[in-house]
């Protein structure tokens, strides 16, 4: 007791005293001294209400494991959330406030709860430090959630809540890389690894591997097992559908037996597109055509953005911007050299690391053929001139006019181009008509064997004369007329062209 002023005050603990379901205190004030026996001098009464024990629900945020008798919370790695707590101080609510913590330290919730307001959830959370002493995911803890009152005062009654857990922390602190592998069939190759070190399956467990499409979450390609080291391959990917289209590379890890995650738990590489892929195959021609070499590959997608660059050796034949075409016509500077022809993707000014190619050329020497004939004047022949290379063993021609019989036609002359001649038949009527010129050429398996069909019109008649008559002094001549000059001669003419009048006989 202390006296203060003209009082006496007594200060006690009411704890001490209580009885359990008590709701009323009686005291007594006695006073006594070494003459007097103790007596009662004061007695009053305290209305005394007992505090509620407090009702505590846990909700799991992320994940779940074991049994009622001790309820398994799966955390967060990446946050330390694992579940929510909501106390209910009954009658108290609003007037007095709840003290939540997580034994067996008092640090490990982050932060710590003091003041948690009935009815209210609040974030449980386990500290970071925690979980970077506790590293292998999927291993169970014991722990304790203990909720007090928060005011000193109240939390003098000792009405405590202790719930026994468990918990466990899934994987964190991971990264995915992903890239697509430059291969004639298009991959991804992706990578799960520790953002301090590499990927250990023993501390973070077991995984499945996969590649989305970035914007929509589709799956491309099977779903895969990530292995020890954290790698997964994804083949055989469709390029035609997903050359521009960014992709990223999922890993999902896997828990164990007996574990739940309330969503999956996905770590997700940054995204990324396939390598521009050049055509899987291209073929040129070797000698099957006689002036040029045509190269031909298959497209790897159809776009607009999609063109390709070709090469004869070192020499682009192609513009810088590629061309859309699936095949290209080249004329190589020198006959019967073997070229390589090599072919590149190029999609939004990016040019494929990879190629196709293959090896082409032209025949190293050509048949002959027609370069051009026509009627002669006097309608005798079908005169014209034929190519013919030195290079050709040897080179004949032979001609028949309609359906006739066809007969040797000489080329002659000893240069590139030749002459020929075909005389026709006398006889043969005026009108339409067609030569039909083959050519046969030795030392060549392209062409070796031509035929040319060339329509001619004969009309004789037109040409022909009716008759002549010689003048001389604008007379006709008589015969045996003898004159000092020839230069007094004139002829005159009826009918035809004149062709072949005054010429020499022999």
């Amino acid at each position: 007791m202390s006296f203060n002023g003209a009082k006496w005050v007594a200060t006690f603990p009411v704890a001490t005293h209580l009885s359990e379901g008590e709701a009323k205190i009686n005291l007594n004030a006695s006073v006594a001294n070494s003459v007097f026996s103790s007596s009662v001098c004061a007695t009053s009464s305290v209305a005394y209400q007992q505090l509620p024990m407090p009702i505590v629900t846990l909700t799991p945020t992320f994940g779940t494991f074991g049994d009622a008798s001790k309820p398994g919370f799966v955390v967060n790695r990446a946050t330390g959330d694992f579940a929510t707590i909501t106390v209910d101080l009954g009658a108290f609510a609003g007037k007095l406030k709840a003290y939540v913590e997580l034994l067996p330290s008092r640090s490990m919730l982050m932060p710590a709860l003091n003041g948690v307001t009935s009815g209210q959830p609040s974030k449980l959370s386990i500290a970071t430090n925690v979980l970077l002493n506790r590293p292998a995911a999927w291993q169970a803890w014991d722990a304790t959630v203990r909720v007090a009152y928060a005011d000193p005062a109240a939390a003098s009654q000792r009405k405590e809540v202790l719930l026994p857990i468990q918990w466990a922390s899934a994987p964190g602190g991971l990264v995915v890389t992903a890239s697509g592998i430059k291969a004639m069939s298009p991959a991804v190759q992706a990578k799960l690894s520790q953002n301090a070190g590499p990927f250990d399956a023993a501390v973070s467990g077991a995984f499945t591997g996969s590649v989305r499409i970035a914007s929509s979450s589709t799956a491309v390609g099977s779903t895969q097992e990530v292995d020890a080291d954290g790698v997964w391959n994804v083949n055989s990917l469709d390029y035609s559908q997903l050359y521009a289209t960014p992709l990223v590379a999922v890993a999902r890890a896997i828990p164990p037996g007996g574990f739940n995650l309330l969503n999956p738990l996905e770590f997700i590489s940054p995204a990324f597109t396939l390598p521009v892929q050049s055509p899987p195959t291209v073929a040129a021609t070797d000698g099957t055509r006689e002036n040029d070499v045509r190269i031909e590959w298959p497209p790897v997608a159809t776009g607009s953005s999609i063109r390709y660059r070709l090469f004869r050796d070192s020499l682009e034949l192609t513009p810088v911007t590629g061309i859309s075409g699936i095949e290209f016509i080249d004329l190589p500077p020198t006959r019967g050299t073997t070229y390589t022809y090599t072919v590149k993707t190029m999609i939004n000014n990016v040019v494929s690391q990879s190629e196709a190619s293959d090896t082409g050329f032209v025949p190293a020497c050509r048949a002959a053929r027609l370069i051009g004939a026509s009627l002669n004047a006097d309608m005798s022949a079908i005169n014209g001139l034929i190519e013919r290379w030195e290079c050709l063993e040897d080179a004949t021609g032979s001609g028949a006019v309609d359906a006739g019989t066809a007969s040797a036609v000489p080329i002659t002359g000893s240069a590139t181009y030749r002459s020929f001649s075909y005389v026709l038949d006398p006889a043969l009527a005026d009108g339409a008509h067609v030569l039909r010129l083959g050519i046969e050429s030795k030392g060549v398996v392209i062409n070796a064997t031509r035929s040319y069909d060339i329509p001619f019109t004969l009309g004789r008649s037109s040409i022909s004369l009716k008759s002549l008559t010689i003048l001389y002094d604008g007379s006709t001549a008589q015969p045996g007329l003898e004159a000092t000059s020839i230069g007094r001669f004139g002829a005159r003419m009826e009918g035809g062209t004149g062709l072949g009048f005054a010429e020499e006989i022999k």
